[in-house]
């Protein structure tokens, strides 16, 4: 028996409807106590009205999309594509970077033609 046989929620429906029910939890939690918040310590000592469980809601959604709309995208490229599942997006930077020490000295070991034909084989195939 392995751990997925012991899950609660072996369906994807099941676990994505629980998904959407603990985020929605947490953001109405959130919204709850950014409403408490504000109106009992900003709002009342700044003399403002109260705002509403919406208007709380609204605020925290904005800030979320700023914070992390500007978070990734003041990300430099090679820091976004640590997530990528693929390396298709490397260039060859990249792969210099990422070859082991044994056959990193066999290419050094290599006439120039052995490269050139090692590089010409490798572009055909990718």
């Amino acid at each position: 028996m392995n751990f997925y046989d012991k899950f609660i929620f072996k369906s994807r429906t099941a676990r994505t409807i629980f998904f959407v029910i603990f985020v929605g939890g947490l953001f109405t939690f959130t919204s709850v106590i950014f409403k408490s918040l504000c109106n009992e310590v900003i709002f009342d000592y700044f003399q403002f009205p109260c705002i509403s469980y919406l208007e709380s809601a609204g605020i925290l959604s904005f800030g979320y999309i700023l914070a992390f709309g500007i978070k990734f995208g003041l990300l430099s490229p090679a820091e976004s594509t640590k997530t990528d599942k693929t390396n298709s997006h490397k260039t060859e930077s990249h792969y210099d970077d990422n070859l082991s020490e044994s056959c990193q000295k066999n290419i050094n070991q290599m006439s120039q033609e052995e490269r050139l034909r090692l590089k010409t084989e490798l572009e055909k195939r990718l």
